[in-house]
């Protein structure tokens, strides 16, 4: 009976055990999948500022293009956009050039 008693408070800790490293596991798993899905928001939020200030420099420089031709209302109309994006696009759009296609004229 000793060996009967002891042998099923054996069985008893390794469900236990089992049962505390599965949940253990699933805890790892909830804050693995929160950890992804703030890295990919943090992410999304800087590529998303990347590409707004890429496209206002874009639409500065077309602006810049469009006065140099002497089409003074297209120019005010790429420079207006520009700056609904980026207000401040004229000072950050001479540190960034522009891309291949607001260059074209």
């Amino acid at each position: 009976a000793l060996l009967r008693t002891t042998f099923v408070l054996m069985a008893e800790d390794r469900e236990r055990e089992e049962s505390s490293r599965e949940r253990e596991l699933a805890l790892f798993r909830e804050r693995w999948v929160e950890e992804l899905e703030q890295r990919a928001s943090a992410r999304d939020g800087v590529i998303g500022e990347r590409s707004k200030d890429s496209e206002a420099a874009d639409l500065y420089w077309m602006g810049a293009a469009a006065e140099r031709n002497g089409d003074m209302g297209g120019a005010v109309m790429y420079y207006r956009q520009a700056m609904q994006l980026v207000p401040d696009i004229e000072f950050r759009a001479s540190s960034m050039r522009p891309s291949h296609s607001a260059s074209e004229d």
